[in-house]
């Protein structure tokens, strides 16, 4: 072989080593996803919540919930005070996609039950929430879950976060503006 060649054998050679010492196993990645939070994050919550205010003007929803990198809501038909659609955002999307309608159980007039997610300010900070809800509770291996708002009407709205590990479960109630409520372990 010339000596021309060498220096893109070397190069060659270079790529290749370089991209088999930097492969990590699925099942690896998908634990450091969970461990720094399961996608459940702040720039989320920003980017839901832009997108929302964009779609919906004014909009009110009966269920709001973030899931792994995922956020979903309840939204009313316009014009309706019984039938609701459901919608999610997913990180790094542009805006809300309609899912499925939503199964109501009666026909109560859901208007009560509606609420402003902009409004749920502690939300903006979840990597908080969740981290908060980690450390209480005390589980080795904890991973997010979930976090969602009460949709109860007659009680005061909460934030729930729950986290789960092979001992158990863990969900943490905060104020909407974030402020550890109360929290238990099932």
């Amino acid at each position: 072989m010339s000596r021309r060649w060498w220096p893109a054998v070397l190069l060659v050679a270079a790529f290749t080593l370089t991209a088999c010492i930097g492969q990590v196993s699925r099942s690896d990645f998908d634990k450091e996803v969970a461990r720094r939070g399961n996608g459940m994050t702040d720039a989320l919550v920003d980017q839901a919540f832009a997108a929302f205010a964009k779609q919906f003007p004014g909009g009110r929803v009966a269920q709001l919930s973030v899931g792994k990198g995922s956020m979903s809501a309840a939204v009313p038909l316009p014009g309706s005070t019984v039938d609701l659609d459901g919608y999610r955002f997913d990180f790094g999307a542009t805006s809300w996609r309609r899912t499925a309608p939503v199964r109501v159980s009666g026909t109560d007039d859901i208007t009560a039950e509606l609420f402003d997610p902009l409004a749920v300010s502690g939300l903006r900070h979840l990597r908080s929430l969740v981290e908060t809800t980690v450390e209480r509770s005390s589980l080795s291996g904890a991973v997010p879950t979930s976090a969602y708002v009460d949709d109860a009407a007659t009680a005061e709205r909460h934030i729930r976060v729950t986290v789960d590990s092979d001992r158990g479960s863990y969900s943490a109630q905060f104020t909407l503006e974030g402020v550890f409520v109360d929290g238990d372990r099932h």
